[in-house]
């Protein structure tokens, strides 16, 4: 019994010593760990109030246990704990160097600046074109491009209704500083056949009895510097332009294009713009002068809601037709405001100016044209329009335009009645009011994007019978898919309606069907340098006419490989 009393004592004693123990590490480790986490906490500071205050910091004594009485007296040695805190003082600086971090450029990517494709099609068609241009460079760009574009046989008599097109154009750019030299030279030679005999004659002609074949030259030089705050922004073009058919039509041109804008604060502006056009034009039947000069001084005041602009233009010119006086004022009003955070737009003017018509623009329009063809400039004595752009949300555009004006020496394209297959140039000699229509809409995304456009055109004509050859009505639907740097889909969906011609057999104007044309273009790359390439046009297979008695290709397919290097 005893000794049970005895070890009853000792483990009453032994729980006591280490609860004491206990609570006094767990005691001391708190605080340890309050301290150097204080330490931390005032080190990860960036700045310090001016003084620090003193802080006293108060323990509870240890609250002893409560235990029984022990009979064994404990020893009589006074064991004193002294504690002793210091608050870790670490000196905060408050200015900081920065040393910038220094980030590696990145690796560019390689730039491919040239590419040549290849490839072949129905109708002997034979395609080659090329690209030349420099890689990365802050002094200078150049370029060259070739491209050859023949098919041997059309749709009219196989050889007889063939084409070509070949072209070398080279364009230059050299940067001194804040200003810009340009220059660019173009070569063309194009040829077709006048191929629209077929309803007027039974015998064949030969190929080479019908071919036409144009040369044109373009060589341009130019100046700009660029624009900044307060200072002038300059542009001075000089062109020379050289044309010559397969028989005695020959033309020439001179043009000097001069453009200044000056800006007097960062709300108002002055823009100066004058245009020289001096050109030769010969014939079988002789060689014609031409000359046509216009300036435009214009004021604009603007800030980023409202835009104003008005001015004037003068024009004048030394065509023969004479229904048009030499000397020309014309007026130049634009408003526009800005709205719903800069993504609604409405616009409306009034402006007008000589539109200038020499022979290799009206080839271009039309190269079935006859030798002699009489020339003159359009007036626009004026119009006015009015429109809106608008977006309404980020993939979705749109834009909406309406114009009523009034021209004079409106040309339009008529049958020869010497030899249908060539046409002429007719002039409507009264004024002309036209009412046009113009509305698009349009949706971007990533990799996708596509549009609709549509355009009407209403003429009131007094001695015509109809607008020859001018579409009342135009649709054209674009379509372009991108998927990585693989696989790219362009395809676009044109038609054309309300197209009038006169028919000199029946001496009665014939209204052709509606032109429906769909054309696709896929371009797959197998790899960085190579790819493939697919292009069709009037896929639909319609029998369409553009001009009177030209009866169009139907389904036309190239296909080739492209290498880039």
């Amino acid at each position: 019994m005893q000794f049970l009393l005895t070890l009853r004592s000792a483990l009453s004693y032994l729980f006591v010593l280490w609860n004491a123990c206990f609570w006094r590490c767990c005691c001391f480790l708190f605080i340890l760990f309050f301290l150097l986490t204080a330490s931390k906490s005032i080190s990860a500071q960036s700045t310090l109030p001016p003084s620090i205050k003193d802080y006293w910091i108060d323990m509870n004594k240890w609250q002893k246990p409560i235990v029984p009485m022990s009979s064994i007296e404990p020893p009589p040695k006074r064991i004193e704990n002294k504690y002793h805190f210091h608050l870790l003082k670490q000196a905060v600086p408050l200015q900081f160097n920065i040393r910038p971090m220094l980030i590696s450029k990145l690796p560019q990517k390689k730039l491919y600046g040239n590419y040549i494709k290849a490839g072949m099609g129905n109708y002997f068609t034979s395609y080659a074109e090329a690209f030349f241009n420099n890689k990365r460079s802050e002094k200078y760009n150049y370029g060259i491009h070739v491209k050859h574009l023949a098919a041997r046989t059309g749709k009219v008599d196989e050889q007889n209704s063939g084409n070509s097109q070949n072209e070398l154009n080279f364009t230059y750019k050299y940067f001194i500083k804040k200003n810009v030299l340009s220059g660019s030279m173009d070569l063309q030679q194009n040829q077709v056949h006048f191929y629209g005999y077929k309803p007027f004659t039974t015998i064949i002609p030969p190929k080479d009895q019908i071919l036409q074949r144009f040369h044109l030259l373009n060589a341009q030089v130019g100046y700009s510097n660029k624009p900044s705050m307060n200072k002038n922004s300059f542009e001075l073009g000089i062109g020379y332009h050289y044309l010559a058919d397969r028989y005695q039509a020959r033309e020439q041109e001179v043009e000097l294009q001069v453009q200044d804008y000056t800006t007097i604060n960062p709300f108002q502006q002055l823009s100066f713009k004058t245009t020289t056009s001096i050109s030769k034009r010969s014939d079988s039947e002789g060689h014609l002068n031409r000359r046509l000069a216009q300036m435009e001084v214009a004021y604009q005041l603007a800030n980023d809601k409202i835009k104003l602009q008005f001015g004037g233009k003068v024009a004048t010119h030394n065509d023969t037709l004479g229904r048009i006086p030499q000397w020309n004022i014309y007026p130049k009003l634009y408003f526009s405001w800005n709205t719903w955070k800069n993504k609604l737009n409405f616009y409306l003017g009034l402006e007008g100016g000589m539109q200038k018509r020499l022979l290799r623009k009206m080839i271009h329009e039309n190269p079935f044209l006859a030798a002699n063809v009489n020339l003159s400039h359009t007036n626009q004595l004026w119009e006015s329009f009015a429109g809106i752009q608008t977006q309404l949300s980020s993939p979705l555009n749109w834009k909406a335009k309406a114009s009523y004006g009034r021209y004079q020496n409106l040309h339009f394209f008529i049958n020869d009645s010497h030899n249908p297959a060539k046409f002429l140039i007719q002039y409507e000699t009264q004024t002309v009011p036209v009412f046009q229509v113009m509305n698009e809409i349009g949706l971007s995304f990533k990799k996708f994007r596509t549009s609709l456009k549509t355009e009407f055109f209403q003429y009131h004509l007094q001695t015509l019978a109809a607008a020859w050859h001018r579409p009342l009505l135009t649709n054209t639907l674009s379509f372009t898919y991108r998927y990585k740097d693989k696989l790219s889909i362009q395809s676009s969906l044109y038609h054309l309606s309300g197209i009038t011609a006169f028919d000199i057999n029946k001496s009665a104007s014939i209204d052709f069907q509606d032109v429906i044309d769909l054309g696709v273009q896929i371009d797959y790359a197998f790899s960085t340098n190579w790819s493939i390439f697919f292009k069709g046009n009037n896929l639909l297979a319609q029998p369409y006419q553009r001009f009177l008695c030209y009866d169009v290709r139907t389904t036309e397919l190239l296909g080739g490989v492209s290498f880039a290097f």
